[in-house]
Order: C-alpha cells, then structure tokens, then sequence
C-alpha cells in the first residue's frame, strides 16, 4: 500500500522533531488519521539515532500495561507493574540514549489524563533525554483535567494539526481502497473526494457504499452517520454554534472561528465537507448552546434514541467514555439529568426530559 504524500510530510516532521530534542502533538478531528499516523510510526524505519523510542497505545487506558506491549517490540518484556517501576526503566536505558515516548490517546469519553502531570515531572528530571510523541483527537481540547497547567505544557505546548487529506493524498488512499476493497467505477472517484471533504473515515465510507452502488444513498448510511456523531461529538456548544453560523458577519474575527479553520473544519469560510452541511442542525439548534459539553452529549443521545428510553448505563458511557466503570457516579449522573431538564424547562426548546422508573429517561416533544 502507498503512503499518502500528506503523511509522508508528516512522518517527516515527526522525525525532525524527535532529532531536535522536541516533544510535539499532532491532533485532529474524528477520523483524521491519527490512529493510521500512529502505526506508521511502529511499522516504517524513521532511522533514528541514539534514540530509544517507545510507542504506547492508550485505546485500554492502561499505562502501565501499554508501556510493556510498547518495550516489547524493541526488546525482551521486562515486568512494570506500577508507575515508580516505569520511571526506573525509562531513567535507566536514558542514561544510554535519549528516550522517546510515542502516546496514541482513544477517542472520545472523560480520559484519565493524569499521566502527564507524572511525565511532566519525569521531563524535569531528565531534560533533553526525555521526549514525547503525542497523537489525539480534537476533543482533547475540551477534556476536563485536573492539573492544568502540566497538562498544557505537556500536551498543548506544541501543536500541529492533522488536516483533511488534499486532492492527490486523497487519490492514493482510493488507489490503495481500490486494492484492499476492490475497484469501483472511475467516474464515482472525484465524488467521492468532493463529499469527504478529505476525513479519511468519509472517504472509507464513501467508498465502500461506491461499491455496493449506494453512493447516492449516503445521507442514510449507518455507518457514515456514526463518524460524523463522533466527530461532532469532540466540539463543544461554543463550536457547533461557530460551525452552524459561519454565514454571520463577524465569525470570521472570532477566536473559535479561528482555531476550527486551523484544524481543518472550516475551508474557505465553508464548512470543510458538504456532507457536514446536511447533518450540523441534527447536532446543533440556537437551544441547545446553554449546554455544556457533556450535557450536550448527553442530549443528543437522547434526541437520538427519541422516543425511546435511555438507560442509565448508556448515559454513563456517554459522559465518562472507556473508563465510565471506574467513573460511574450516581450522583453526577443524577445531577447531570437534573439540570438538563432545568435548562430545557426555562428555555422555549420543544423538549421535554422524563424520567421511566427503573429503566432510564427518554424526551417528548410539546405535540407528544
């Protein structure tokens, strides 16, 4: 399979970042690439030198058990069970070469990110000799930490952006579907690329449906559906608002216009993919921008399901994503439904928030 030209350019920066001593994060939105990025980086030969790089795939949210599958592929597993363990090994083989940390962050959900304010004080420690890779989706920007200000230094400091593909990455990447998937018709190529806007996970998506002869048919498939929730999902109300309003005078002088026109979302004062156009008023209404983040996460959940019942469990995945086993709290959960529907009773939205004993809350609307 060929590597896309964009990626290549990223790989590269990549490379010249790890040899300059720099930490770096490469963020972008839901199906950016940043996983693919990720595995470039395992797989392909960056010839670095004195430089002892471990890549940690967080997708379980366990550190611990990530830096062992990472050791292991650069040498014999050697047994970390906790955190002081982890620092003694990385402090060790530092005094060798310099170390690189490659972190792969999973999407979506409340993460535990305290992490970084250990790394962070590792980095004080060992200087230049230690030095870390990180790739994330958007929504890290509007992730609730703890520490802030070790987080930012470690995560936030120095950020590039992975934006949609351009015109000719998006060509190989069909050529290489074409491979893996099988051919489509020629003619449908240039749509393909037109309605993805470049995502990476749209052009999947549009491709595959190329193929079963259901391309006219995208506004309904599941599957396409499903990635552009998750991609709204990361923004926050302030930013669905922006992208819901671009045609307004003044956005373009604002800060949140700015920094989603910098991570590709916007694109020419446009919203980077028509497909985007069809489905924001789904996720975004003048009323739903009293919410929160995951207040507004948690609505749409329930707008989706309308009219049926959402159980406790589902809401809970929503608002504290892979780790909700370890976050669930009755309470919080309690109180996030409970001023959802305040906000709904004081603002003139056609919803209403009930609750079914024993078995979760669904809305109604004022016709119901």
């Amino acid at each position: 399979m060929q590597i896309a030209p964009y990626y290549k350019r990223l790989l590269q920066n990549i490379k010249e970042q790890i040899n300059r001593s720099h930490s770096k994060s490469y963020i972008g939105m839901f199906d950016s690439g940043k996983n693919y990025m990720f595995r470039l980086l395992v797989t392909e030969d960056l010839n670095l030198k004195d430089t002892l790089f471990i890549p940690l795939d967080l997708s379980s949210g366990d550190i611990i058990k990530a830096f062992q599958t990472g050791s292991s592929l650069i040498r014999s597993s050697v047994e970390i069970e906790n955190l002081d363990q982890m620092w003694e090994e990385i402090s060790s083989r530092s005094k060798q070469r310099s170390v690189v940390l490659a972190f792969n962050l999973p999407y979506g959900g409340e993460q535990d990110l305290t992490f970084f304010t250990t790394l962070y004080s590792w980095k004080n420690l060992l200087r230049d000799k230690l030095n870390w890779i990180i790739f994330a989706n958007y929504g890290i920007f509007n992730c609730k930490v703890s520490d802030r200000s070790a987080f930012d230094k470690v995560v936030l400091s120095n950020v590039t952006p992975i934006l949609p593909l351009d015109k000719k990455s998006s060509e190989i990447v069909i050529d290489n579907y074409n491979k893996y998937f099988g051919p489509i018709e020629k003619s449908k190529r240039k749509k393909i690329i037109e309605l993805s806007g470049g995502n990476p996970g749209f052009l999947k998506s549009l491709y595959l449906l190329a193929q079963q002869k259901r391309l006219d048919l995208w506004e309904h498939d599941e599957q396409l559906q499903v990635r552009i929730k998750k991609l709204f999902d990361e923004l926050s109300p302030k930013e669905l608002s922006t992208l819901a309003n671009l045609e307004e005078q003044g956005k373009k002088e604002t800060k949140n216009f700015k920094q989603l026109e910098k991570f590709g979302y916007i694109y020419h004062e446009r919203l980077f993919s028509p497909i985007l156009d069809k489905f924001i008023s789904r996720y975004y209404t003048s009323n739903t921008n009293m919410f929160s983040s995951t207040q507004l996460k948690v609505f749409n959940l329930l707008r989706e399901k309308y009219p049926q019942i959402v159980s406790r469990d589902e809401i809970g995945r929503t608002m504290w994503g892979a780790r909700w086993t370890q976050e669930y709290s009755d309470w919080a959960l309690d109180r996030m439904i409970h001023e959802i529907r305040n906000k709904l009773k004081k603002s003139s939205n056609e919803w209403f928030l009930k609750t079914k004993r024993d078995l979760g809350y669904f809305l109604t609307k004022n016709r119901d």
